[in-house]
């Protein structure tokens, strides 16, 4: 299992529907990337489980957080754990009072809003990443050897737009 990052959340207006894109944390010279496209509403738990916005009353979200807190369990950690034609497979690991591990099957997005409102760290087998050298052009994988792998990284990062990814 590699631990990841939301590393970007791209919505379209027009659109119901946005990407989630996680990256490896561990910055390595080919970093992983696994790119899905989630509900607008699940977009927007994520979105603002990653600002730290507070509502007057819970959404599911918080909702799911605040009864595992009441029945003293606590996420341990999220996994995206298969591909399966098209769809994302997640699971959530809970961890009891009594340190009883317990898992929950998820969908990927619901899993990630709530391993962020709560500090969860979130993982993803090797299978369903892919090496970011998929993204890039004949052309930008020349500039690869002159700017350096973290460099073109670090390049495309900032010239990510909706339409670089593929529909899912």
């Amino acid at each position: 299992m590699i631990e990841m990052e939301v590393k970007a959340l791209l919505k379209a207006a027009s659109y119901q529907a946005a990407v989630l894109v996680l990256v490896s944390k561990e910055r390595t010279r080919r970093p992983l990337i696994l790119q899905m496209t989630i509900g607008i509403f699940e977009a927007i738990a994520i979105e603002r489980g990653l600002q730290g916005t507070a509502l007057p009353r819970p959404m599911t979200h918080d909702l799911l957080m605040n009864a595992m807190q009441q029945l003293g369990a606590a996420v341990d950690r999220v996994v995206v754990e298969g591909l399966e034609e098209g769809t994302y497979y997640a699971s959530i690991f809970l961890r009891t009072q009594a340190q009883e591990e317990i898992s929950i099957d998820s969908r990927p997005s619901d899993a990630v809003a709530l391993a962020i409102r709560v500090g969860a760290p979130i993982y993803a087998v090797e299978e369903v990443l892919e090496p970011l050298d998929f993204l890039l052009s004949e052309e930008e994988s020349g500039e690869r050897e002159e700017l350096g792998e973290m460099d073109t990284w670090r390049k495309w990062l900032e010239d990510l737009r909706p339409e670089d990814f593929q529909k899912t």
